[in-house]
């Protein structure tokens, strides 16, 4: 992501961003799972710490963050079983999409799960100049696939105040 970029990103975070609503059918099927570990990418205000067992959350802003970095520069000891990237692998060009989303697949167990919220591209009025990738469902197998992740699943599209979002689960491809 270019330096401009970046910057507005983090300010748009910083000082724009705010939530207190997360998802209750998420959060009980990833305790299904009755993961070892979990990680939040883009916490947030780590909403889910608390909720779900064993998480860490990881922000490139948000003081409310077990640790403040971006996800490239996150290197933990260990893989974890669930990876949580509930909008925040909106951002930047195809390329750098699909350069997170191969860090992701290095970061999650082989038999894990990666739970995706994308937005396929509306604009934010509080910030137009913010580059959010247009995700479709299409986008979400081909750059999975170009990342060794494949859907498992349905891709489910549902409405929230700011728009329609898309939200599915990623695994490592065969």
């Amino acid at each position: 992501m270019n330096d401009s970029q970046e910057k507005i990103l983090k300010e748009f975070f910083k000082s724009t961003w705010k939530t207190n609503s997360f998802d209750e059918n998420l959060i009980a099927e990833i305790k299904s799972l009755n993961p070892r570990n979990v990680l939040d990418v883009g916490c947030g205000f780590n909403l889910y710490k608390g909720h779900i067992p064993n998480l860490y959350g990881i922000d490139i802003v948000n003081p409310e963050a077990d640790l403040i970095c971006d996800v490239l520069d996150f290197k933990p000891p260990l893989k974890y079983q669930v990876i949580m990237c509930l909008g925040s692998i909106n951002f930047g060009t195809e390329s750098e999409i699909i350069e997170r989303l191969k860090y992701l697949k290095v970061l999650l167990e082989d038999d894990g799960h990666l739970f995706m919220r994308v937005n396929p591209g509306i604009l934010w009025k509080e910030k137009p100049e913010l580059n959010i990738f247009p995700w479709t469902k299409e986008l979400i197998h081909q750059l999975g696939a170009k990342a060794g992740l494949s859907v498992d699943g349905d891709i489910s599209e549902y409405d929230t105040p700011r728009g329609t979002r898309l939200r599915f689960t990623y695994i490592h491809s065969c």
